[in-house]
């Protein structure tokens, strides 16, 4: 397996370009096919919010559990999507909050 790969859209990909990540800004109707050929490719997958869900929510859901390769969602740099807060649900599925 390679590296690093960030999938989002091209301003957030500059920072992660820098850092030496392969940078991947496919359209809206590739987004899907594109995250399953990086997470067959890659050691580490990096996906902006906007991204993630416009992929197949069971397919990024078993990609983000599973170890192999390693899924991160992530805000894009301008903050208009930000990832689901797991914490908060898993606090509402316990009923610990509303």
């Amino acid at each position: 397996m390679q590296g690093a790969l960030f999938i989002g859209d091209e301003l957030t990909a500059t920072g992660f370009r820098l850092a030496g990540c392969d940078i991947l800004s496919p359209e809206d109707g590739d987004i899907t096919p594109a995250f399953e050929t990086a997470c067959r490719k890659y050691a580490l997958v990096i996906v902006s919010a906007a991204c993630a869900r416009a992929i197949d929510k069971k397919n990024f859901q078993d990609a983000c559990l599973s170890l192999k390769p390693l899924v991160i969602e992530i805000p894009d740099i301008m903050g208009r999507h930000e990832p689901e807060d797991l914490a908060r649900r898993v606090r509402v599925t316990l009923g610990v909050e509303i």
